[in-house]
């Protein structure tokens, strides 16, 4: 989704925490599918995504709730 999001958004560039990008393999493993998701574009990586179970609908969020059931 973080893919997704990112390339949906025409990000430019993308932050990354320090133990994440001190390792070489998850940089690797982000710019594979970063290049993966371009070449297939937007409309196939999202198709490809639903059909692994990966894409989420907002609806599908239960973040929010987790945060607000936490501050009450």
């Amino acid at each position: 989704m973080s893919v997704y999001n990112y390339i949906r958004a025409k990000a430019e560039y993308w932050e990354l925490w320090r133990g994440d990008g001190s390792s070489a393999e998850t940089c690797k493993k982000l710019s594979e599918t970063i290049n993966r998701a371009r070449q297939l574009g937007l409309a196939e990586y999202k198709k490809e995504l639903i059909k692994s179970g990966l894409f989420r609908q907002p609806e599908d969020d239960t973040y929010a709730k987790k945060v607000k059931e936490k501050r009450e």
